[in-house]
């Protein structure tokens, strides 16, 4: 969970619960130069926000408190994964861009990859 909370934890539920990040409380963190620091709002706060930006860049998180969200208990999921062609990315985004706001309990994420041998973005 460290791992997906350093890149910001970008989920389904971020429009009911925010982003993993938000939930985190404190961490552990092995600097550089070997010194081990906790990190918190309270303590070493410079430190605990820069992390919730690009910890991966500070040192090494090896281990984290959060706050727990309820359960959610909503209906239905859907996951569509769609393979558009390069040329058509602009056409992706301002489709995308049209389906905004969204209600809270929607998420649009989108991860962009190349491959050359198939010139599609996936």
């Amino acid at each position: 969970m460290i791992g997906v909370t350093l890149g910001a934890g970008i989920g389904r539920l971020n429009g009911l619960q925010g982003l993993v990040i938000d939930a985190l409380v404190s961490a552990r963190i092995v600097l550089a130069n070997g010194t081990l620091l906790e990190v918190s709002k309270t303590k070493n706060s410079d430190l605990f926000w820069a992390i919730r930006g690009a910890g991966q860049n500070f040192g090494v998180v090896t281990s984290a408190t959060y706050q727990a969200s309820p359960l959610y208990r909503g209906g239905e999921w859907t996951s569509v994964d769609v393979i558009v062609p390069l040329e058509k990315n602009v056409t992706y985004f301002e489709t995308v861009s049209k389906m905004m706001p969204l209600p809270a309990d929607l998420t649009v994420q989108t991860t962009i990859g190349y491959s050359a041998d198939a010139k599609t973005v996936s």
